[in-house]
């Protein structure tokens, strides 16, 4: 590679505008050029000053082909007039509404020498408070045109500009260029030694082929947008609108919409997996009607793929990402949302004098810029120390091999450090003052992106709690079983008890070969109240039915019973001998030795009969004792009230769903390597139930706290399963063959967030308890470890109705395939470890 003298930059956003500022500071090129086809500088954070413009050919954009080159001119420089049949689209529009704010907190989104203002919104703080890290669009705008309009660096720049071609001639780079005016178009070249490409990849959407989704645009042109063309909730007042998408965009509009649109407001979350950072809080909203993928859409009528359907639409949003295009570069393939050929994600190793900024889906985007922005410049001016072409080739086929040859490629997550490290170490240090310099990676960025992403999360609880609860005032009534919500109904107290909410068991019609009854009316949502489920016969084809004395034991016998009374099950039986036996602190009694024998012998016997007792009175529901059950449970050993009363009808869907589940386990055993998956999550599950026992209400505490700060894993489940299995009082896990599905590899992607919880419920197990002390959850429990607020609504509390008393091989089941499993086997290798310590 010669002497680079003359550099061009694609695109003015923040990718671009620091890029600008790198190159200049190494002081060695004679000229900058960039090439900005908005009317200012800031890329995606540039409002429009008209309204979006229909989506047409929609094949195009679900086929990824919908940003096509238009023609060249053969002779150049000239002037083309204005064409009088619409131009295809070139996908220029930002999605910017008016009140958009940035999701994401401010630190990370500014650079190591340039912060982003302390402005705030009057909307934000009413939100999250006066310290909010969030800012308005139009702040992040004037932090990136400010950088552009500095030290003469606007002078570099060419606005209303579009790259129409860029192709190597020689040595040199031909850039072919077109200005739009209004009444035609000039068009010119510049030659340039290299290019640097800073475009992004937020502008062309990309539109999935749903059958009758295009009849549907056509016979109301404008019914269907993209998340970039929304501008605002005004546009979807009184509108019935399905929205599909589980990412951030989705949620937001889901949300925003509750405000103005029909009720419930739809969104296609079901089957789609959740944002990595943002989970799918946000749709637990109780006017957000949770719905499976698009079938098909017949007219107004959409139909999903679990049966259900909604008609009479108005809108339908597709909140479904971007196609990354690079319609100028005909020599650079883009592949599955990615660029091939690119070492660390900037120096295209085929010819280092093309470079990329932003080709990697991160979450410190902005400092990623700014570090590979260095990288090229430096690169460019011959200070950087990269490796031989091969080695760098290398390197790419062997993440390819790790992350695969698609999306995951470009992400950083969670290999931040590594990677900011190791572009600062390849463009090495300014020399002699000259060019810019690279801090050492701070923890502490990705850190603030976390709790910014907390604030969010806790925003959504707190909003939907509120929904919640002006939702049962509106419903609230003098009668018995009238308070009706989304997801049961709410049955008075009981001796001044506060009673269970008794789930409404719905099937569904079944896209394929098992046919159930609908619990819809035609064209119609709300859910009617079929009867109790009724146990059914054990298949015959497993022939594992095994009695000894009249009482089930095998897996799937357990589950039918001669009548309609719930039978006593073997999981029970074996979640009673598990409690007594891991509700104590056996260190503690350890401790003791025998000094205190036989107050301990007479204590664990009292703990026996009270806990038997309370364990029968439990299970057949004797409610007349509640409150005698409630006074006598033995508060001195639990620390935590008893279990609450489970219903008869909630006992029977338990055990149809548990059929359900142990049926789809053992029709999974089809490999070798689903027999070693189930088998290691079967052991998993038992040393997370050892840890449950422990104290299973403080543990409950801690699972829901895990659970929000998670990415909402019990809907992940209901996303992976088909419907046939999510029939009973809540969802069953289904064991999977498939890697991926594997739960150590997807705890790999949760860990490190719930590794501050993990410590704190260490340091909770190791310390020293005197005799009659009590652990209290306000001891342990703040807002940055997970507080679980006071009015969650009772849909995120289901841990508490599904882990006490559902023990031995029930929960064995359920808890197959979980990411607790092994995330308390961790726990429960970290306690070992701690014990042996303390004796050693």
């Amino acid at each position: 590679m010669g002497a680079i003298k003359r550099v061009a930059v694609i695109g003015a956003g923040p990718a671009g505008a620091i890029t600008i500022d790198a190159l200049a500071r190494e002081k060695t090129f004679d000229v900058i050029r960039v090439f900005e086809r908005r009317e200012a500088a800031g890329g995606c954070w540039v409002g429009d000053q008209t309204p979006p413009p229909h989506l047409t050919d929609l094949p195009a954009l679900a086929s990824r082909t919908a940003d096509r080159p238009i023609p060249i001119p053969e002779t150049l420089p000239t002037r083309t007039p204005k064409l009088r049949t619409p131009a295809p689209p070139r996908f220029t529009e930002s999605g910017i509404y008016p009140y958009l704010e940035t999701n994401v907190d401010a630190i990370p989104m500014s650079f190591s020498e340039e912060s982003i203002p302390e402005q705030r919104t009057e909307n934000s703080i009413a939100l999250h408070g006066p310290e909010t890290p969030f800012r308005h669009w139009t702040v992040v705008r004037d932090f990136v045109q400010g950088l552009v309009n500095r030290n003469g660096y606007q002078d570099f720049v060419s606005y209303n500009t579009t790259v129409e071609l860029v192709e190597k001639v020689g040595d040199e780079w031909k850039v072919t260029l077109r200005r739009e005016g209004e009444e035609g178009d000039e068009w010119w070249v510049e030659w340039f030694d290299a290019v640097v490409v800073a475009t992004g990849h937020y502008w062309v959407p990309y539109i999935p082929h749903i059958e009758g989704l295009e009849e549907f645009e056509k016979a109301r042109p404008g019914s269907v947008i993209h998340s970039k063309h929304f501008r605002g909730r005004d546009q979807f007042r009184d509108k019935r609108v399905v929205i599909v998408g589980a990412s951030v965009s989705g949620a937001d509009i889901s949300v925003d919409l509750v405000k103005t649109a029909k009720l419930p407001v739809y969104s296609v979350v079901n089957g789609r997996k959740a944002n990595l950072y943002f989970g799918d809080g946000a749709f637990n909203h109780p006017q957000i009607s949770r719905r499976a993928t698009i079938s098909r859409i017949d007219g107004r009528t959409v139909r999903f793929s679990d049966g259900t359907s909604v008609s009479d639409v108005d809108n339908i949003v597709l909140a479904t990402g971007f196609t990354w295009t690079l319609p100028f570069l005909p020599s650079v393939e883009v592949r599955n949302n990615r660029v091939p050929g690119l070492y660390q994600h900037v120096v295209y190793h085929r010819d280092p004098t093309l470079l990329f900024i932003g080709a990697v889906a991160a979450g410190l985007t902005f400092k990623i810029f700014e570090w590979q922005a260095v990288l090229a410049a430096r690169v460019l001016a011959g200070r950087a120390r990269l490796p031989p072409a091969e080695e760098q080739a290398r390197w790419e086929a062997d993440r390819i091999a790790e992350k695969g040859d698609d999306i995951k490629f470009s992400l950083v997550h969670p290999h931040f450090e590594e990677y900011f490290e190791t572009v600062r170490a390849l463009a090495g240090e300014p020399e002699n003052g000259v060019g810019r310099a690279l801090p050492p990676y701070d923890p502490s960025w990705f850190q603030v992106f976390l709790d910014g992403l907390e604030l969010r999360k806790k925003m959504w609880v707190r909003l939907n709690a509120q929904a919640q609860e002006e939702l049962e005032q509106a419903k609230s009534s003098t009668n018995g079983l009238d308070k009706r919500g989304d997801k049961g109904i709410h049955v008075p107290s009981v001796n001044g008890l506060e009673a269970e909410k008794v789930p409404i068991v719905t099937t569904v019609e079944a896209p394929q070969e098992v046919q159930f009854r609908s619990a819809t009316q035609e064209n119609m949502d709300t859910p009617s109240q079929p009867p109790a489920p009724k146990p059914s016969k054990a298949p015959s084809v497993f022939g594992l039915g095994r009695r000894i004395r009249g009482l089930h034991v095998d897996i799937t016998s357990i589950l039918y019973g001669p009548s309609l009374r719930p039978n006593l099950l073997a999981s029970d039986v074996a979640g009673f001998f598990l409690h007594v036996l891991l509700a104590t602190d056996w260190s503690t009694v350890c401790q003791q030795k025998l000094f205190d024998i036989a107050p301990l012998l007479r204590t664990t016997s009292e703990n026996l009969y009270s806990f038997w007792d309370a364990f029968q009175q439990e299970r057949w529901h004797q409610e007349d004792h509640a409150r005698e059950r409630m006074n006598s449970w033995c508060p001195h050993l639990y620390g935590s009230p008893p279990p609450r009363l489970r219903s008869y009808r909630e006992i029977l869907n338990r055990q149809q769903a548990l059929k359900n589940c142990c049926s789809a386990q053992l029709r999974s055993l089809e490999t070798p390597e689903v027999v070693r998956n189930m088998l290691l999550q079967a052991a998993l599950a038992f040393c997370w139930m050892w840890t449950l026992f422990k104290d299973h209400i403080t543990l409950v505490w801690l699972l829901a706290a895990i659970e929000n700060k998670c990415d909402g894993y019990k809907f992940r489940i209901e996303m992976s399963i088909p419907p046939v299995f999510r029939k009973g009082e809540g969802t069953m896990p289904v064991a999977r063959g498939d890697e991926s599905q594997c739960c150590l590899r997807r705890l790999q992607r949760q860990i490190s967030r719930g590794q501050d919880l993990v410590s704190k419920f260490v340091d909770l197990e190791m310390c020293d308890v005197g005799k009659g002390a009590l652990w209290d959850e306000t001891e342990w429990l703040s807002d940055k470890d997970g507080e679980i607020p006071a009015d969650m609504v009772d849909e995120d509390r289901f841990l508490v109705n599904r882990v006490a008393f559902s023990a031995g091989l029930s929960w064995l089941m359920v808890s197959i395939s979980c990411d607790f499993a092994t995330f308390y086997f961790l726990i429960l290798m970290l306690r070992v470890k701690g014990h042996l310590m303390r004796w050693v």
